[in-house]
Protein backbone atom coordinates (compact mmCIF):
# COMPACT_ATOMS: atom_id res chain seq x y z
CA UNK A 1 0.00 0.00 0.00
CA UNK A 2 1.70 3.30 -0.97
CA UNK A 3 2.19 5.53 2.18
CA UNK A 4 0.13 8.40 1.09
CA UNK A 5 -3.63 5.78 0.60
CA UNK A 6 -6.49 7.13 -1.37
CA UNK A 7 -9.21 7.01 1.33
CA UNK A 8 -12.73 6.84 1.15
CA UNK A 9 -14.87 7.06 3.78
CA UNK A 10 -18.73 7.17 3.52
CA UNK A 11 -21.29 8.31 6.33
CA UNK A 12 -24.92 6.74 6.28
CA UNK A 13 -25.65 6.38 9.75
CA UNK A 14 -28.07 9.56 10.48
CA UNK A 15 -30.50 11.56 7.95
CA UNK A 16 -27.60 13.25 5.66
CA UNK A 17 -25.25 11.11 3.47
CA UNK A 18 -21.73 12.72 3.40
CA UNK A 19 -18.31 11.07 2.00
CA UNK A 20 -14.72 12.12 2.78
CA UNK A 21 -11.79 11.87 0.59
CA UNK A 22 -8.48 11.34 1.24
CA UNK A 23 -6.26 11.81 -1.89
CA UNK A 24 -2.66 11.31 -1.39
CA UNK A 25 -1.11 13.22 1.40
CA UNK A 26 -2.71 16.49 1.25
CA UNK A 27 -5.87 17.14 -0.11
CA UNK A 28 -8.73 16.04 1.34
CA UNK A 29 -12.30 16.43 -0.55
CA UNK A 30 -15.97 15.98 1.13
CA UNK A 31 -19.34 16.16 -0.56
CA UNK A 32 -22.66 15.92 1.74
CA UNK A 33 -26.59 15.10 0.00
CA UNK A 34 -28.77 18.22 0.25
CA UNK A 35 -31.38 16.09 -1.81
CA UNK A 36 -34.23 14.10 0.03
CA UNK A 37 -33.22 11.05 -2.23
CA UNK A 38 -32.97 8.16 -0.34
CA UNK A 39 -29.53 6.43 0.64
CA UNK A 40 -30.16 3.53 -1.07
CA UNK A 41 -30.08 5.83 -4.64
CA UNK A 42 -27.84 8.10 -3.87
CA UNK A 43 -24.80 6.56 -2.46
CA UNK A 44 -23.52 4.81 -5.69
CA UNK A 45 -23.86 7.71 -7.85
CA UNK A 46 -22.40 9.80 -4.99
CA UNK A 47 -19.26 7.48 -4.93
CA UNK A 48 -18.72 8.02 -8.62
CA UNK A 49 -18.99 11.39 -8.90
CA UNK A 50 -16.93 12.44 -6.13
CA UNK A 51 -14.36 9.83 -7.46
CA UNK A 52 -14.65 11.40 -10.99
CA UNK A 53 -14.26 14.93 -10.03
CA UNK A 54 -10.82 14.07 -8.38
CA UNK A 55 -9.64 12.19 -11.66
CA UNK A 56 -9.79 9.02 -9.29
CA UNK A 57 -11.12 5.60 -10.25
CA UNK A 58 -12.62 2.69 -8.04
CA UNK A 59 -9.29 0.83 -8.40
CA UNK A 60 -7.51 4.21 -7.76
CA UNK A 61 -9.30 3.48 -3.72
CA UNK A 62 -6.59 1.85 -1.38
CA UNK A 63 -8.86 2.08 1.84
CA UNK A 64 -12.57 1.66 2.39
CA UNK A 65 -14.09 3.10 5.59
CA UNK A 66 -17.52 3.47 6.85
CA UNK A 67 -19.55 4.42 10.06
CA UNK A 68 -21.10 1.13 11.26
CA UNK A 69 -23.03 2.81 13.73
CA UNK A 70 -25.06 3.72 16.19
CA UNK A 71 -27.57 5.04 13.95
CA UNK A 72 -29.72 4.33 11.65
CA UNK A 73 -31.01 0.47 10.84
CA UNK A 74 -31.60 1.74 7.15
CA UNK A 75 -29.13 3.65 6.86
CA UNK A 76 -26.14 1.42 7.78
CA UNK A 77 -27.32 -1.55 6.26
CA UNK A 78 -26.88 0.58 3.07
CA UNK A 79 -23.55 1.91 4.07
CA UNK A 80 -22.28 -1.31 4.94
CA UNK A 81 -23.58 -3.54 2.12
CA UNK A 82 -21.92 -0.64 -0.32
CA UNK A 83 -19.16 -0.28 1.01
CA UNK A 84 -18.11 -3.60 1.74
CA UNK A 85 -18.95 -5.26 -1.43
CA UNK A 86 -16.60 -2.40 -3.41
CA UNK A 87 -13.91 -3.15 -0.87
CA UNK A 88 -14.57 -6.56 -1.63
CA UNK A 89 -14.87 -6.39 -5.37
CA UNK A 90 -11.31 -3.89 -5.08
CA UNK A 91 -9.42 -6.43 -3.32
CA UNK A 92 -8.88 -3.65 -0.95
CA UNK A 93 -8.99 -3.37 2.92
CA UNK A 94 -12.37 -1.94 4.80
CA UNK A 95 -12.34 0.34 8.03
CA UNK A 96 -15.54 0.58 10.37
CA UNK A 97 -15.71 3.89 12.23
CA UNK A 98 -18.11 4.19 15.36
CA UNK A 99 -20.77 7.18 14.84
CA UNK A 100 -20.31 8.20 18.59
CA UNK A 101 -16.45 7.66 19.16
CA UNK A 102 -15.87 9.93 16.15
CA UNK A 103 -18.29 12.56 17.47
CA UNK A 104 -16.29 12.44 20.68
CA UNK A 105 -12.90 12.80 18.70
CA UNK A 106 -14.53 16.05 17.49
CA UNK A 107 -14.34 17.29 21.02
CA UNK A 108 -10.56 18.89 22.50
CA UNK A 109 -11.45 18.22 25.82
CA UNK A 110 -9.70 17.13 29.04
CA UNK A 111 -12.92 16.17 31.00
CA UNK A 112 -14.73 13.42 30.49
CA UNK A 113 -17.09 13.85 27.04
CA UNK A 114 -20.57 12.43 26.65
CA UNK A 115 -21.79 11.70 23.14
CA UNK A 116 -25.18 11.87 22.04
CA UNK A 117 -26.92 10.90 19.06
CA UNK A 118 -30.95 11.54 19.82
CA UNK A 119 -33.18 8.91 18.49
CA UNK A 120 -36.76 9.79 19.37
CA UNK A 121 -38.09 12.17 21.85
CA UNK A 122 -37.05 10.44 24.48
CA UNK A 123 -34.51 8.09 24.00
CA UNK A 124 -30.73 8.51 22.97
CA UNK A 125 -27.56 6.62 21.41
CA UNK A 126 -24.76 7.80 23.81
CA UNK A 127 -21.25 6.51 25.02
CA UNK A 128 -18.85 7.90 28.08
CA UNK A 129 -15.53 8.86 27.29
CA UNK A 130 -12.64 9.83 29.48
CA UNK A 131 -9.31 11.25 27.98
CA UNK A 132 -7.21 10.33 31.66
CA UNK A 133 -7.94 6.69 31.03
CA UNK A 134 -5.77 4.36 27.97
CA UNK A 135 -8.49 3.87 26.07
CA UNK A 136 -10.49 6.74 26.72
CA UNK A 137 -13.52 4.48 27.33
CA UNK A 138 -15.75 4.40 30.27
CA UNK A 139 -19.03 3.61 29.24
CA UNK A 140 -19.93 0.95 26.50
CA UNK A 141 -22.71 2.39 23.72
CA UNK A 142 -26.36 1.90 24.86
CA UNK A 143 -30.08 2.72 23.52
CA UNK A 144 -31.28 4.33 26.94
CA UNK A 145 -33.44 7.39 27.78
CA UNK A 146 -31.71 10.85 27.90
CA UNK A 147 -32.17 10.75 31.62
CA UNK A 148 -30.46 7.42 32.36
CA UNK A 149 -27.20 8.68 30.49
CA UNK A 150 -27.16 11.66 31.74
CA UNK A 151 -26.56 10.74 35.27
CA UNK A 152 -23.68 9.34 34.19
CA UNK A 153 -22.23 12.61 34.42
CA UNK A 154 -21.23 13.53 37.93
CA UNK A 155 -18.72 16.24 37.85
CA UNK A 156 -17.50 19.04 35.15
CA UNK A 157 -18.17 17.23 31.08
CA UNK A 158 -18.46 17.85 27.80
CA UNK A 159 -21.53 16.88 26.43
CA UNK A 160 -21.88 16.77 22.68
CA UNK A 161 -24.73 15.92 20.58
CA UNK A 162 -25.39 15.86 16.70
CA UNK A 163 -28.63 17.72 16.10
CA UNK A 164 -31.47 15.82 13.84
CA UNK A 165 -35.25 15.50 13.58
CA UNK A 166 -34.65 15.81 18.06
CA UNK A 167 -32.64 18.09 20.01
CA UNK A 168 -32.04 18.07 23.87
CA UNK A 169 -30.18 21.25 24.58
CA UNK A 170 -32.74 22.69 26.96
CA UNK A 171 -33.42 19.35 28.46
CA UNK A 172 -29.64 18.94 28.80
CA UNK A 173 -28.96 22.35 30.43
CA UNK A 174 -32.12 22.02 32.82
CA UNK A 175 -30.90 18.66 34.20
CA UNK A 176 -27.26 20.05 35.10
CA UNK A 177 -28.43 23.09 36.35
CA UNK A 178 -30.87 21.58 38.94
CA UNK A 179 -27.81 19.37 40.11
CA UNK A 180 -25.45 22.47 40.01
CA UNK A 181 -23.19 20.96 37.65
CA UNK A 182 -20.92 22.66 35.54
CA UNK A 183 -20.92 21.59 31.69
CA UNK A 184 -20.28 22.37 28.12
CA UNK A 185 -22.26 21.75 25.61
CA UNK A 186 -21.80 21.75 21.87
CA UNK A 187 -23.77 20.77 18.93
CA UNK A 188 -23.14 19.13 15.67
CA UNK A 189 -25.62 19.37 11.94
CA UNK A 190 -23.55 16.02 11.50
CA UNK A 191 -20.04 14.38 12.01
CA UNK A 192 -17.25 15.70 11.10
CA UNK A 193 -15.21 14.53 7.82
CA UNK A 194 -11.98 15.25 8.90
CA UNK A 195 -12.28 13.34 11.93
CA UNK A 196 -13.14 10.48 10.16
CA UNK A 197 -10.27 10.46 7.60
CA UNK A 198 -8.04 11.00 10.85
CA UNK A 199 -9.53 7.68 12.37
CA UNK A 200 -8.61 6.09 9.90
CA UNK A 201 -5.00 7.89 9.62
CA UNK A 202 -4.85 7.24 13.22
CA UNK A 203 -5.81 3.48 12.55
CA UNK A 204 -2.86 3.58 9.91
CA UNK A 205 -0.34 4.93 12.25
CA UNK A 206 -0.59 1.60 14.63
CA UNK A 207 0.56 -0.76 12.22
CA UNK A 208 -2.29 -3.06 12.80
CA UNK A 209 -3.78 -5.49 10.17
CA UNK A 210 -7.16 -4.08 8.69
CA UNK A 211 -10.05 -6.63 10.01
CA UNK A 212 -11.60 -9.02 7.17
CA UNK A 213 -14.17 -7.36 5.68
CA UNK A 214 -17.19 -9.88 6.86
CA UNK A 215 -15.85 -8.43 10.48
CA UNK A 216 -17.25 -5.02 9.65
CA UNK A 217 -20.35 -5.25 10.79
CA UNK A 218 -23.17 -2.55 12.45
CA UNK A 219 -23.77 -1.30 15.54
CA UNK A 220 -27.29 -2.01 16.05
CA UNK A 221 -28.75 -0.68 19.38
CA UNK A 222 -32.32 -0.76 20.77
Amino acid sequence: MSECPNVLVADTHGQSLMLALQKGENERVFWQSSSRLSHSKELLPAIKNILEKNSLTLKDVDIWGVVTGPGSYTGLRIGLMAIRTLAHLSKKPCYGLSSLESLYKEVVSEQPVLSLIPVSKTHVYAQLFDPSQKDFLQKDPIYAPLDEVLEWVTSEATIVEIQGRFSFESQIHHFFDEKKISITYLKKDHLSGDTLLDCVSSFLTKKEDFPLISEVKPLYLS
